[in-house]
């Protein structure tokens, strides 16, 4: 059985109209009691300063952690430098230390991650809530002193807490905890997952994206939820927020912000714009924290019961919106197998398509604007050889071999395996094309194309019917072409062309061509 995510909502907010909260401005204040759930409010409870700036004061180096059982101390988490590696692999360890499904996952060039913790629904495991908070940090010394302790090991802290106090417990609907880097130069890392997750088909019934949780200056104890537009399903989360607030009694106002007061500068704005309900929930934007992306944002500088209280209501929220369960339990329901890729069940009729005699093949030519050999051990998916098109910006990359479709050819083929890697964050600017060149004329047909927008980091097969080429001949040729900026990897690898039966086609001498203009 399978719920659509606004059918969520809906039951979300009756729950609360029942309740007798729900209607409220957008600025809760003032605690209220009643229609709480005595198993959320203990979990609430086992959430405390102490854990939470303990994590704050590992992630931002004050203490050392051990990653590997060495030990390492984090002076900063900024993306692309050996502590943030180290942080991620820190982060790794202590979800699969929980029994979670934990994995790095990368996007880009350059080596970037995000963590990604998986807890399973029991009923609904297909549909997901997500729980997050970006692991980097930066300051006017980025490289070597950017302790972030409010931006963000706050919210990485709080999510972390989270999964130790519900991890062991069983909800109907799947939990992640998610951690993303690439936040400080611009969203990277949540802009490829949530587009990603898009691609996929990925059913994310809500995002709650936790951004500086630490800082009180004024003693006035204030949170901002950051809900989209008025009358969205981000909107209705944002005030599912501000109502839990009042009915577990937490020590903080919370004004929800809709329309142009909701800020996107946040992990949350890119589900947004992939359409899946989010929000942020972040500091009181009157009251600024000083040490903002300073080599001075540190533990010493927080509030910790303004921290504890900002944390236990997304885990609040987190704990309602999942549905936990009680005895006896049900039967897990199981999730759907995967469908196996397809075989091809007529010959091969091509040459050298696993590149395993390496750049000398003699069955491709090559050509490269940047003079780089297409065949390459970069990235294969199998063997050792592979080949890897626009490995630099400005790339007009070809790899061709001749080809000759006889005109009896039985369902004839293309098969290919690719997998993209790019730094792009909007699409589409570089692109990777299977084309056929008829054999005496200047024009080309372009068979598959994959581009920057494309699922990433995920080897997937294409396999291209062939049908009106029967009786032709000409060059097959693989194209990468990429703009001047923000690199795009294309791999290919495992390259067939089949058909059943047929006589046999003449191979035509291979043709010259200059690359494209």
């Amino acid at each position: 059985m399978t719920r659509h995510p606004a059918l969520r909502f809906l039951m979300v907010l009756v729950s609360l109209l029942l309740l007798g909260t729900w209607g409220r401005p957008g600025l809760a204040g003032q605690p209220a009691g009643g229609g709480t759930d005595p198993r959320i409010a203990l979990w609430l409870s086992r959430i405390t300063p102490e854990q939470l700036l303990e994590r704050v004061e590992e992630l931002s180096g004050e203490q050392e952690i051990a990653v590997e059982g060495q030990p390492v101390r984090l002076r900063t988490r900024y993306s692309g430098t050996q502590e943030a590696a180290l942080a991620a692999a820190y982060l790794r360890e202590y979800y699969a230390g929980l029994g979670l499904q934990t994995e790095l996952w990368p996007y880009g060039t350059a080596g970037w991650v995000n963590v990604v913790a998986v807890q399973p629904g029991w009923l609904y495991p297909e549909e997901s809530y997500i729980l997050c908070a970006h692991y980097d940090s930066t300051s006017s010394t980025p490289l070597t002193q950017a302790p972030g302790a409010d931006d963000n090991a706050s919210g990485v802290a709080a999510v972390m807490t989270a999964a130790e106090v519900l991890s062991s417990q069983p909800f109907a609907y799947t939990i992640r905890y998610v951690h993303f880097s690439g936040e400080e130069q611009g969203l990277w890392g949540s802009t490829a997952y949530a587009h990603q997750l898009a691609l996929l088909g990925e059913r994310i019934a809500g995002v709650i994206n936790l951004d500086m949780l630490g800082w009180d200056g004024d003693g006035r104890p204030k949170f901002d939820v950051h809900a989209g537009a008025p009358q969205s399903p981000s909107a209705a989360l944002g005030t599912a927020f501000a109502d839990l607030v009042l009915q577990y009694q937490l020590p903080i106002s919370v004004e929800v912000r809709l329309g142009p007061r909701a800020m996107e500068w946040s992990d949350h704005a890119p589900f947004w714009h992939e359409g899946y309900p989010a929000v942020l929930l972040i500091e009181d934007e009157g009251d600024f924290n000083p040490y903002y992306h300073t080599p001075q944002d540190r533990a010493v500088h927080l509030a910790p019961e303004y921290f504890a209280a900002g944390a236990r209501a997304a885990v609040g929220l987190l704990a309602v919106l999942a549905e936990p369960l009680t005895e006896p339990l049900p039967t897990p329901a199981p999730l759907p197998t995967p469908t196996p890729w397809p075989t091809p069940a007529c010959p091969n009729h091509l040459a050298g398509g696993d590149f395993e005699e390496g750049p000398a093949s003699s069955a491709w030519t090559q050509a490269s604007t940047h003079g780089y050999s297409l065949i390459a051990g970069r990235r294969p998916h199998a063997g050792e050889w592979g080949a890897w098109l626009s490995q630099e910006n400005g790339a007009q990359d070809l790899l061709c071999q001749p080809i000759a479709i006889p005109s009896d050819a039985g369902s004839p083929t293309l098969w290919f395996w690719w997998e993209m890697w790019t730094d792009e964050i909007s699409h589409s600017f570089d692109r990777l094309e299977a084309r056929f060149y008829p054999a005496g004329e200047a024009h080309y047909l372009v068979l598959h194309a994959v581009d920057d927008g494309a699922l990433q980091h995920l080897w997937r097969l294409a396999v291209v019917p062939l049908d009106a080429l029967r009786g032709q001949s000409g060059e097959l040729c693989f194209a990468g072409e990429s703009d001047a900026s923000l690199s795009t990897y294309f791999f290919l690898d495992d390259v067939a062309l089949t058909w059943c039966g047929g006589s046999a086609g003449a191979w035509l001498p291979l043709l010259y061509r200059a690359l494209p203009p």
